[in-house]
């Protein structure tokens, strides 16, 4: 694979395979972006819930007191 300069270029094809226009391009582009922000930031909230929620089983299994070893 060859390396290259400058900006790569992403072409969005309509229904009938013609390109379409620039602002309608744009607006793709944004919606894609805008649903994979939001799929990332959920997968991050269910990461941050998990933890948060181990967390407080292990204090809770504990009754907030360290446990004696016998």
């Amino acid at each position: 694979m060859a390396a290259r300069d400058g900006k790569s270029q992403v072409r969005v094809l309509g229904a009938a395979a013609e390109p379409i226009s620039a602002p309608a391009n744009n607006r793709r582009i944004d919606d894609a972006v805008l649903r994979l922000a939001r799929l990332i930031g959920r997968q991050m909230a269910r990461e941050q819930f998990e933890l948060q929620q181990n967390r407080a089983t292990e204090n809770h299994g504990s009754g907030g007191k360290e446990q004696e070893c016998p």
